[in-house]
């Protein structure tokens, strides 16, 4: 979408190498920079699905929301 050089951002492992001007990449499960939210791929859809739950609704509706889900 062209927003790597202007922003903070994780990616699934694989793309790192394709990532090169990104303003900054981390290897964080869950990154925002700039109201974006980015994520390392499929295994980390729970997390950033709750981190967005959070950031849009609130630490409470959080709780709810996970409270629910059958975690390990």
């Amino acid at each position: 979408a062209g927003i790597a050089g202007a922003v903070a951002l994780t990616s699934h492992p694989g793309q790192a190498a394709h990532l090169t001007l990104a303003r900054e990449y981390r290897t964080d499960v869950v990154v925002e920079d700039q109201r974006v939210v980015t994520s390392r791929g499929a295994g980390t859809a729970l997390a950033w699905s709750l981190y967005l739950v959070e950031r849009l609704l609130g630490p409470e509706k959080r709780r709810e929301v996970e409270s629910g889900l059958a975690l390990v």
